[in-house]
């Protein structure tokens, strides 16, 4: 009887230890997977703003193009040719900045560009939002048509065509001038950090013809 009841206990107690081990397990698989979750679901959420800051800086040059193929210069009384080109990209910049509106908002914004939550003029004034908005003038050789938009090449540079600098809808041989603005913006990431680095360069480009 003795014998039986011993073995009993032992068996019973080898099942709460089993059942004690499952449990633990059951734990630690547990929190592995909703780590993983987690970090998955920051990862999406990292690359969804990333590409929202894509959309927001393409928006913004797109409609800086969209201006100086309207507007090329911005005439004066007493300018030089270059100075009615430089208030034109002046105002064209100015509407890159404001396409979210006059204030910072999220986390990208056209009027911070480094990303540091400070208004870019404020902070470095126009020289270095020039830099960073470039404006230039195109050829037809230095256009590829891609369906029903404009694409310029990787070596990209300002044209030579006379005609085409002095933003002429046409050059002297009847070929289409454009408008070319290029931009950047910078985000910071924060999921994919490790694997990106602490910030990612995100580009635009748009074409217009003038």
């Amino acid at each position: 009887m003795n014998s039986i009841r011993s073995w009993r206990i032992r068996r019973t107690f080898r099942k709460q230890v089993a059942g004690r081990h499952k449990s633990g397990q059951a734990i630690v698989e547990l929190a592995l997977s909703v780590t993983f979750l987690a970090f998955l679901f920051a990862a999406a959420v990292d690359l969804g703003i990333a590409y929202k800051s894509y959309q927001t800086l393409m928006n913004a040059t797109a409609e800086a193009t969209t201006y100086l193929s309207v507007e090329p210069f911005a005439p004066c009384d007493g300018c030089t040719e270059q100075q009615t080109f430089a208030a034109a990209d002046r105002k064209a910049r100015t509407r890159f900045r404001e396409e979210q509106g006059a204030d910072i908002r999220g986390s990208s914004s056209t009027l911070d560009l480094d990303s540091n939550n400070v208004d870019d003029l404020g902070e470095h004034g126009w020289g270095w939002i020039e830099q960073r908005v470039l404006i230039d003038e195109a050829d037809s050789t230095q256009i590829q048509v891609t369906g029903s938009t404009f694409a310029v090449g990787n070596s990209f540079t300002r044209t030579t065509n006379p005609d085409c600098l002095s933003r002429r809808p046409f050059d002297s041989n009847g070929r289409q001038c454009f408008i070319v603005v290029r931009s950047v913006i910078i985000y910071h990431p924060f999921a994919i950090s490790p694997a990106v680095g602490s910030e990612m360069t995100i580009r635009a480009i748009s074409v217009k013809p003038l």
